[in-house]
């Protein structure tokens, strides 16, 4: 459970202790180099640049560079990059062009939401993307970004109001989108998809995805006892009930949870710079997930997070596992 414990918010110290070792020079070399992608290429894929937009060619998306549009749509550097993700934000962006949405994309000058730099201690690289995107995007006029990704809906929603405070835009994951269009008729989930799965929250959708309140403590005398209190973020108020939401409407398809779920659920092993320092321990949390996974009697593992996609493909393709791994979107799109 990395977002509470007794009266303490464990990333937020070990954000501290990381921070300070990075200042101090101390940093895992695989660490830096993702860091030097970033800063290079715009991503922490070691990618070129010039292929960020591959992923939309021939859908003809409009350029929200050169033709304006109030709602940004925002795949990530993974679901940009990755062969086997990138049908996630064209499908995306099917439904949203079939819905009606007028938006558009950055295509190869979209910028990383510079999440793992702040991950991993670098808060001076953090700040420089959060800033350099912040302009861009209200530079644009965009009052709405939709993001595929869970970490770099996180990164946006709360910690770039965490680092610069209130932005001129509202910030939607993609799911959160496709539920409100379920509720208003425009999506239809018609089809059937015969399937008993069970839900991965993805820490980032999840816990970290919880609105950041600004507070200032006071200070008090010595001895004196009232100590100034600050509400904690649990992670009780992220975004859980949207893909529940869309999951238990997919007729045909029958949900079971498994035993941590929601705030409580068992990370995936990737995230925070683990897959690339510590790869076994990564793999192994991915490995005890699968299990529990497979112990609610589901045929599918679905989430809603390359990350967490990626790190337990990577287990199942070496171990044979009596269940199938999703995409939420692929699910969704199977029932319209």
């Amino acid at each position: 459970m990395c977002k509470y414990f007794n009266d303490i918010d464990p990333l937020l110290v070990l954000e501290e202790l990381r921070v300070t070792c990075v200042e101090k020079g101390y940093i895992p070399l695989p660490l830096k180099e993702i860091i030097e992608s970033i800063k290079k290429d715009g991503n922490s894929l070691f990618q070129p640049r010039e292929k960020r937009g591959e992923w939309a060619k021939g859908l003809n998306l409009k350029d929200i560079a050169e033709s304006k549009a109030e709602v940004l749509y925002y795949p990530g550097c993974n679901y940009s990059y990755g062969s086997k993700l990138q049908k996630i934000p064209q499908l995306t962006t099917k439904i949203l062009t079939k819905a009606g949405v007028d938006f558009g994309i950055l295509g190869d000058k979209e910028m990383c939401c510079g999440t793992f730099a702040l991950q991993v201690g670098d808060r001076r690289s953090f700040t420089a993307l959060a800033d350099t995107n912040i302009n861009i995007f209200h530079r644009l006029g965009v009052k709405k970004i939709i993001t595929s990704c869970p970490i770099c809906y996180s990164t946006f929603k709360v910690d770039y109001k965490r680092y610069r405070g209130e932005t001129k835009f509202e910030v939607l994951h993609s799911t959160e989108f496709l539920e409100q269009l379920f509720k208003k008729g425009v999506l239809k989930l018609n089809k059937k998809v015969p399937l008993v799965a069970t839900y991965h929250d993805p820490c980032h959708l999840g816990r970290l995805s919880e609105p950041y309140k600004e507070w200032k403590g006071k200070r008090v005398k010595y001895g004196r006892y009232d100590p100034p209190t600050k509400e904690l973020r649990q992670g009780t108020y992220g975004i859980y009930e949207a893909p529940r939401t869309l999951l238990n409407n997919i007729k045909g398809l029958k949900l079971v949870e498994m035993e941590r779920n929601k705030e409580y659920s068992f990370c995936c092993g990737a995230g925070g710079g683990v897959k690339y320092t510590f790869p076994d321990f990564s793999l192994a949390t991915a490995c005890e997930r699968i299990e529990e996974a497979v112990a609610t009697g589901a045929e599918a593992l679905v989430t809603s997070c390359p990350w967490c996609e990626s790190n337990f493909e990577k287990v199942m393709q070496q171990d044979s596992q009596k269940i199938k791994l999703y995409s939420l979107l692929d699910l969704v799109n199977r029932a319209l």
